[in-house]
Parts: C-alpha cells; sequence; structure tokens
C-alpha cells in the first residue's frame, strides 16, 4: 500500500501545475452624452449623432497577467489574472423635465430597450473574460516560457476575437436592439 502511494505521490509530482485561477476581476464605467430635445423628432436627431453613429455603445476589454515556474526543461504558469472592464455609453437626456408625459414614458421605454440590449454586449465580454481565465488554468506546460507564452496569448486572442464576432452577430440578430425595443 504505502509503495503504491509512494508511486501515486511520485506521480504527481511530474505532472505540471496549472496557473491558480480566480474570477475574472470586474469593472464597469458608464458614460452619457447630452440629447436636447421636447420633440420626438429632435430626441431622435439627438442620438442618431450618438457613439459611432448608434444611440448607445459599450466596449469590453480583457486584460490578462500570468507569472512563469517550474523547472529549467519545462516551464508552467504559476500565477494568473484576468481583468475585464466594460464602458457603456448612453444618451442622457437633458430636457426630460420639459418634455410631454407621453414623450417621457416613451423614452423609459426605449431607455430600458437599450440597456437591456447593450447588457448583451456586456455579456459577451463576460464570456471572453470566463474562456481566457479558463485557457490560463490549463495551459499546461512547455519546453520554453516565450513558447508557452506565445501559445497561451494567441488562444486568449482567438477567445477574444470570437466574443467580438459574437457582438457583431448579436447586433445583426437584433438590428442593433430594435428588434429588443430599442427604438425611440
Amino acid at each position: 500500500m504505502r509503495r503504491g502511494l509512494a508511486l501515486l505521490l511520485c506521480a504527481l509530482a511530474l505532472v505540471p501545475a496549472a496557473a491558480a485561477t480566480r474570477a475574472p476581476a470586474y469593472r464597469e464605467t458608464t458614460t452619457t452624452y447630452p440629447v436636447r430635445g421636447t420633440t420626438l423628432a429632435r430626441l431622435r436627431a439627438g442620438i442618431n449623432g450618438g457613439p459611432q453613429g448608434y444611440a448607445a455603445y459599450t466596449r469590453w476589454f480583457v486584460k490578462w497577467n500570468y507569472d512563469y515556474g517550474g523547472s529549467s526543461s519545462r516551464c508552467v504558469l504559476s500565477s494568473s489574472t484576468v481583468n475585464l472592464r466594460v464602458v457603456f455609453t448612453y444618451p442622457s437626456w437633458k430636457d426630460r423635465a420639459k418634455a410631454s408625459p407621453a414623450l417621457r414614458a416613451r423614452w423609459d421605454r426605449f431607455m430600458r430597450a437599450l440597456k437591456l440590449h447593450e447588457n448583451g454586449h456586456k455579456q459577451n465580454g463576460v464570456r471572453a473574460a470566463r474562456d481566457v481565465n479558463a485557457l490560463l488554468g490549463r495551459a499546461g506546460s512547455a519546453g520554453s516560457c516565450t513558447a508557452l507564452g506565445a501559445s497561451v496569448n494567441r488562444r486568449a486572442d482567438a477567445a477574444i476575437a470570437r466574443w467580438a464576432g459574437a457582438d457583431k452577430t448579436y447586433d445583426a440578430r437584433t438590428d442593433h436592439g430594435t428588434t429588443q425595443g430599442a427604438i425611440l
């Protein structure tokens, strides 16, 4: 029994350690741009001049860091961190108090739907960060730290590109939120 346990412990010592992973750190920021007017036409004109030509815009950024460990012949990731930053940009209606109750209610419905749509973009960023975090946890080992780092970065970049593509598909499927009610 002791011999079997000793062999098992020796075998486990040869398995490369995975980078200790924890959930990605998350930071969210919301910015606004001013929209003025007390008519539907003026509000529409204001949001048509929004960021990137849309009423709202969400950007997400995934960053990762890792440290190396291992022996002179094998390199492993000894630790890693993943950070996700999400930046929402929404319209801010400056003349709301002067507008009719009907227009205010319409704006409120529009903003709820717009936030729902933008949250879908945020979720793609969350998924990208989780994918990068998972691949760092199972990075394996390589003969050199340069090779390991290149492999990890290539796979992380591919995960981010995949979810950025999902953002484009999401916008096409929802007509940039129109099918979700984000139309003024």
